[in-house]
């Protein structure tokens, strides 16, 4: 069985800040690969980024809105930067269904 660890990256640029879960398996040199993918990418990147995931090579980012072209070719470059297959970048989007009684 993989126990999945989290933990929390974030970065700060004046008053806005990105707040991005990492997911590992407990692997110490798979998460810190993670936060080099994650320090070479431009803060306007990472703004829509829920979650990052290295699973076995494959990088699966979790995003709430659609990544533009843009911002899937750079996290394609920077994990290649770590000795890693750029195909190997899966993206995911999170969909909230939002029914009349909740708040947005």
């Amino acid at each position: 069985m993989i126990y999945l660890f989290k933990m929390e990256y974030k970065r700060v640029l004046k008053k806005d800040a990105v707040y991005i879960n990492i997911l590992h398996d407990n692997s110490d040199a798979r998460a810190e690969g993670v936060i080099r993918v994650l320090d070479r990418i431009a803060f306007k990147n990472l703004k829509n980024l829920e979650s990052i995931k290295d699973h076995k090579g494959f990088l699966i980012l979790t995003w709430r809105e659609i990544p533009t072209d843009r911002q899937f070719k750079v996290f394609r470059e920077s994990w290649e930067k770590e000795y890693e297959l750029p195909e190997n970048v899966i993206n995911q989007l999170i969909i909230k269904l939002w029914n009349k009684n909740q708040s947005q």
